[in-house]
């Protein structure tokens, strides 16, 4: 079974950026959407104190997981330039 995690580390920079996001979305998110994140959280990483930037790592690189990443928190994420450009979200929706 292959991990959830990408091998491609991000920069600096990018780690940021998805803190970022995810420190507004948090401000503005609704507790269905708050909760669709913490399963997500579980199925990536149970039992384990980790990352976000690894859990969304992990969305853009299955898309099993990315389909249930909420709007919300994508949008945060792609007003940030995140994912990164080499990321094909059409091609991980099929």
């Amino acid at each position: 079974m292959s991990s959830p995690h990408p091998s491609t580390d991000w920069s600096t920079e990018q780690r940021a950026s998805v803190h970022a996001a995810f420190n507004d979305w948090i401000l503005i998110c609704t507790e269905e959407d708050y909760q669709k994140v913490s399963d997500l959280y579980e199925r990536v990483a149970s039992g384990e104190i980790g990352s976000m930037v690894k859990l969304i790592q992990a969305c853009y690189a299955r898309s099993d997981l990315l389909a249930d990443l909420p709007d919300s928190l994508l949008q945060q994420l792609i007003a940030r330039n995140l994912p990164p450009p080499s990321f094909d979200a059409k091609a991980a929706e099929g």
